[in-house]
């Protein structure tokens, strides 16, 4: 998990041409995408204290809300990497409510408790008119969403980098094993975001791509007209 050392000098100066870059591009939305572990919550989060700051009013949308129950996920006790790419997350129910946000400029949503293991647990946020929505989480440039008009952003991080954030940060988080941890790597992260990339080009998708290997000293590495 990271450490919470923001704001600094480079985070602001990165921060500040982001919200300069999305300001420009006249849109709505902003995507945070990257593989598991890239530090997208962390970055959102700081994101919207950044939006604020000029006054402007963001709510963070996070993709792990949507995260299907855990027996529809997970069937006669297995999973795979291809479930947790297609089937883990209700991607349908996102695009409805980012295609309703689109249309009518706010929108309520019920988002899923993460890890629910038998019902469906919902919670309502709404997103008031004149409000930028921020939307993190993996597998944003799926066919699904490559037709919202979103601001994208992709932070880049190494897979060890990503596989060495989880093995800190899942026992915590999830309560699961080191062993577990692992498992779920070799067998289910890392080739669904390794099948991710190959198949949506997410950073060539991207306005911007960031390297994140370091939480508190991002670094602009490419720039998508």
């Amino acid at each position: 998990m990271p450490q919470q050392n923001w704001p600094n000098r480079k985070t602001d100066s990165i921060m500040t041409m982001v919200v300069n870059s999305f300001l420009k591009s006249g849109k709505t939305i902003i995507f945070v995408d990257g593989i598991d572990a890239s530090g997208k919550t962390y970055f959102a989060r700081n994101l919207k204290k950044s939006l604020y700051s000029k006054a402007i009013k963001s709510t963070q949308l996070r993709v792990d809300d949507f995260l299907k129950t855990e027996t529809k996920r997970i069937r006669n006790g297995k999973s795979s990497w291809k479930a947790y790419y297609s089937q883990w997350f209700d991607f349908i129910t996102i695009k409805k409510i980012l295609t309703t946000f689109i249309q009518k400029g706010k929108l309520e949503k019920e988002s899923l408790i993460f890890n629910n293991k038998t019902k469906k647990k919902k919670e309502k946020i709404q997103v008031k008119k004149e409000s930028i929505l921020i939307v993190e989480g993996v597998f944003l440039s799926k066919k699904e969403f490559s037709k919202i008009p979103a601001f994208r952003i992709f932070l880049d991080i190494p897979f060890s980098c990503s596989f060495e954030r989880q093995l800190k940060r899942e026992p915590i988080v999830r309560k699961i094993s080191r062993k577990e941890v692992i498992f779920r790597w070799n067998h289910w992260h890392k080739p669904a975001q390794q099948w991710y990339l190959r198949k949506n080009h997410p950073k060539k998708a991207a306005n911007l791509v960031i390297n994140n290997a370091n939480y508190n000293h991002p670094k602009l590495i490419k720039v998508n007209a």
